[in-house]
């Protein structure tokens, strides 16, 4: 008698004990068919979203640890304000990194002459005051190669970079932002004069916008006349949780003026030292205006993975009380809704393994039990005990094969509604324990280190696929033959002689 012949005649003659299998090992199958689904595609969505994040970090001042000092000694920790150009060129020229740079910012030179581009009609506090003047800050350029560019944060869409001598040098050159050209009608070769306005408020706790509309009111005044070489427009979306943030950071980059690190350089020291002749018993100022300077800085890394070495090798550059923050870490805060439900799924799949293996394993062994004395009639036969423990296995297995494989289809589909509302109300509990906002600096760099949930969830997807297909089926198979184990050796111990008796 054939093989197939034999396990068709197994099953008539045992067709109830057959349905209570098939049925016990699709339930079974369902449940770790749904715990691989969601495990596979809360990994999937990880590596998506980390991929799309760009592996950038920023060394910044720790202060939690500044806090934690503060408590256990009752003093506030003295640091340097900044970290030095040096100390900033020492931390690019690890292996680790692949491009860096660091910049000065100028803050507050005035215009009365140019305009401020404004989003939706929405205004930066004070700038609707009844005068004419606006704000307006230099970002500086450490180099011909400016790093927005090269990160996609902006692109050039007009004129030029600056050269390697303008980036190098006292070079009043600038780039400006498209919509920023426009409503102030700046072209490629246009000037503009900014004004580094010091208001003398000596006598005068009063910083309004319209003082400087009186000469009378200034301490000191320089003016700068830039030439427009180049201008570019923004690659990027602020996504923090905070609708007026965002708003202020896609402004402050349309307004933002791209100019040599000198030329910031030369602005910010000049708006020190007349800060120290106003108040030349400030010991915030430092008899060197440089020694108060801080620089911004940023490092895009090779590879992920070499994240924690790269944090490792710069706390040793660095002075105490500075830490390395970067792109995955606010990223962190939503993944971990997706940790939970990893966590949940992976539970459920060993919980489910080892369940399947006890209730099959029982249920193998009741149904070989009452089929005792066929066993024993083929024993009495002649039959070899190793050829019914290999017939009883494989009908086994050829059941369970059939009944796993409508499990994969029915657990995979019920898993993929459930897990994405979980998923889904996970965040959005995750996010409004965050108060809605997540926010670094390198988020005001333009460098987005988060993920929304809508951006999360289109990456969500339990579809299955050739690996997850294979790794259910190991799974599955190689726990029913684990359950198989226990019934073959009960077989193997059965007497011939006492069944028949």
């Amino acid at each position: 008698m054939s093989l197939f012949k034999r396990i068709m005649l197994s099953v008539a003659r045992n067709f109830s004990a057959v349905i209570v299998l098939f049925l016990t090992v699709f339930v079974l199958g369902c449940v770790i068919s749904g715990a691989i689904s969601v495990r596979q595609a809360i990994e999937n969505t990880d590596l998506i979203l980390r991929g799309d994040l760009p592996v950038a970090a920023i060394v910044e001042t720790d202060g939690e640890a500044m806090r934690r000092y503060e408590i256990e000694t009752g003093q506030w920790p003295e640091i340097p304000i900044g970290l030095s150009p040096e100390m900033l060129s020492e931390i690019g020229s690890l292996p680790y990194v692949k491009r860096w740079d660091y910049s000065l910012e100028a803050w507050g030179l005035m215009s009365g002459e140019l305009e401020r581009y404004i989003l939706d009609g929405e205004t930066i506090a004070g700038s609707e005051a009844d005068t004419d003047w606006s704000f307006f800050n230099l970002k500086g350029v450490r180099s011909a190669e400016l790093f927005e560019v090269e990160e996609g944060v902006i692109e050039l869409v007009a004129g030029r970079m600056f050269s390697e001598e303008e980036a190098s040098t006292l070079s009043y050159t600038a780039l400006v932002s498209e919509n920023f050209a426009q409503i102030n009608n700046l072209h490629i070769g246009s000037s503009f004069t900014l004004h580094n306005m010091i208001l003398d408020i000596r006598d005068t706790d009063v910083h309004d916008i319209r003082l400087y509309d009186n000469e009378e009111n200034l301490l000191a005044q320089r003016s700068y006349d830039f030439e427009v070489i180049g201008i570019f427009v923004p690659n990027v979306e602020f996504d923090t949780g905070d609708e007026w943030m965002d708003l202020q950071f896609q402004e402050e980059m349309e307004n933002r003026i791209y100019t040599p690190n000198a030329v910031a350089l030369a602005a910010a020291v000049y708006q020190i030292e007349q800060n120290i002749i106003m108040d030349p018993g400030d010991a915030n100022l430092d008899e060197d205006p440089a020694d108060t300077l801080w620089f911004h800085n940023i490092y895009v890394l090779h590879d992920p993975s070499e994240m924690d070495s790269f944090k490792r090798a710069v706390l040793e550059i660095v002075p105490e009380f500075h830490t390395v923050t970067n792109t995955s870490d606010a990223y962190d805060r939503i993944a971990a809704s997706m940790e939970t439900l990893e966590m949940l799924s992976t539970g459920v799949l060993w919980a489910s393994v080892a369940a399947s293996i006890v209730i099959l394993t029982l249920l193998i062994t009741l149904s070989l039990r009452g089929r005792r004395r066929e066993i024993g009639i083929l024993l009495a036969l002649g039959e070899r005990r190793g050829r019914i423990v290999f017939l009883t296995a494989f009908e086994i297995l050829v059941i369970a094969l059939v009944a796993v494989s409508f499990s994969l289809i029915v657990g995979n589909f019920i898993s993929g509604g459930i897990s994405e509302t979980m998923l889904r109300n996970g965040l959005i509990a995750g996010q409004m324990q965050d108060f809605g906002m997540s926010f670094s600096n390198l988020d005001f760099m333009g460098f987005s280190n988060s993920a929304t949930i809508d951006e999360v969830m289109a990456s969500y997807d339990t579809s299955l696929t050739a690996s997850m297909i294979a790794t259910f089926f190991v799974a599955t198979i190689g726990t029913v033959l684990a359950a198989t184990i226990a019934p073959m050796l009960y077989i193997l111990r059965l007497n011939p002689r006492k069944i028949m008796m």
